[in-house]
């Protein structure tokens, strides 16, 4: 009996990985990306075969203002959000628990956060909402690229050197109505910030 307590102790208690670093700052939106990379994974193809969900370690949730949200199109999960501007604490260790679908094995990836303020705060600000998208559109650094340079090159010529976002939110979460066709994307909160 003691031999096979031993096994399963081992067998729970192998998948943990090392916690990876990742520095964000206050007041500028984050992004980490949950993918079978992370978990020494590949993606064989299988629609949803991966789900992963996310915590503070040894809790049972996230902060309010970490959101999670995923992607069948990238076949990811997303972590994205902002630390409040006076956040008590400097380091903000993450659990994440992914589940094969396929042979339901489970692994977990432990993750810190470390916040630091802004070297130079914006002194400006300018909030938009795009209709017909969704938040994890936006996790394409092409398609984020592509609506900074907007601003950059044609409305905020000023902004090129240091514009950034503060805030990303599904308009859903904010009060906005669903769509009426369910192939249409929700839309989202977009603010940018310039130190100019």
């Amino acid at each position: 009996m003691k031999q096979l307590a031993k096994i399963c102790f081992f067998a729970i208690f192998n998948t943990i990985i090392h916690a990876k670093e990742t520095n964000v700052f206050m007041s500028e939106v984050f992004q980490i990306v949950l993918d079978p990379p992370m978990f020494n994974w590949t993606h064989e193809g299988m629609k949803n075969q991966f789900v992963y969900e996310a915590s503070l370690l040894n809790a049972p949730d996230l902060p309010s203002w970490i959101n999670y949200v995923y992607s069948d199109r990238h076949h990811a999960g997303f972590l994205y959000g902002v630390p409040p501007a006076k956040y008590d604490k400097d380091n903000v260790p993450l659990e994440v628990v992914a589940l094969n679908k396929k042979n339901y094995e489970t692994r977990v990836e432990n993750l810190n956060l470390w916040i630091s303020e802004k070297e130079n705060p914006a002194l400006f600000e300018v909030h938009i909402k795009i209709d017909n998208l969704n938040v994890d559109d936006l996790f394409e650094h092409e398609r984020s690229e592509g609506l900074k340079d907007i601003f950059r090159k044609q409305l905020w010529k000023e902004s090129h050197k240091d514009l950034y976002i503060t805030f990303l939110s599904s308009a859903v979460e904010l009060g906005a109505r669903k769509p009426l066709d369910p192939t249409e994307g929700e839309g989202y909160v977009y603010p940018f910030l310039i130190i100019a």
